[in-house]
């Protein structure tokens, strides 16, 4: 990055690479002010000395207006200060595996730093420590039916739990991944702020590669064919 000499007039408009620091984040957006969507995997926050880097003077960038992290590993302190240098965001998505549940804190954070945001897509994913319940996995998703999120937004949320392996996930409908891993209904607790979940085509229709446990869902198909049999010998 170091070694980019940068045009005078910078006409860059979209730019999409694996991964910078975030002294690397600030000087490209200082250089291209025709950018407009930004995406990358993760950023590094740490300098040459292992140093979380901060800047010595804070710097908004109006010009940026869709940024996609794509394996985002910040926690939620260190993502609200690299959104709040482009206040002026209208598209937002991350795909994450570091805890970013908290809704209400979303809530509050967009209103207040976010405010021409329009669409925000999110992947959540992060294991849990310990046995969840239905009751668990619907304080999760309360946060996310206060009219900011169901009516002035409408941005839609569904949380899942998966029994094995202990993974809690919480995704906008649709999905915004591509690469996913389904798990069969036995396997899992659900619970959406959306009617459309009903609907598959529309719940994944970005989704292109999808992951499925052949040999469990034969092993569901047997028990339920067994349950079934064994239903309709009690009722002879």
């Amino acid at each position: 990055m170091k070694n980019i000499i940068w045009p005078n007039e910078c006409i860059l408009e979209y730019l999409k690479i694996y991964a910078c620091s975030l002294e690397e984040y600030i000087t490209i957006l200082r250089q291209t002010p025709r950018l407009r969507t930004f995406v990358f995997n993760d950023l590094i926050l740490l300098d040459k000395n292992y140093r979380i880097y901060r800047p010595k003077i804070f710097e908004t960038f109006q010009h940026l207006k869709s940024l996609t992290l794509e394996n985002c590993h910040r926690c939620m302190y260190q993502l609200e200060y690299l959104l709040s240098l482009t206040p002026s965001l209208t598209y937002l998505k991350i795909i994450s595996n570091t805890n970013l549940l908290d809704g209400y804190r979303w809530e509050r954070y967009i209103q207040t730093n976010l405010p021409l945001l329009k669409k925000f897509q999110f992947f959540f994913s992060v294991y849990s420590y310990e046995n969840l319940n239905n009751n668990d996995i619907e304080l999760l998703i309360k946060p996310y039916l206060t009219s900011f999120w169901m009516e002035i937004k409408q941005w839609f949320v569904t949380c899942e739990y998966i029994k094995n392996p202990m993974e809690i996930r919480l995704y906008s409908i649709p999905i915004c991944k591509t690469n996913y891993t389904y798990h069969f209904d036995s396997n899992k607790i659900v619970c959406s702020t959306s009617m459309i979940m009903e609907n598959n085509s529309i719940v994944m229709n970005q989704v292109s590669t999808m992951h499925l446990n052949w040999t469990k869902m034969m092993e569901n198909a047997t028990e339920d064919l067994v349950c079934g049999k064994e239903k309709r010998l009690s009722d002879v």
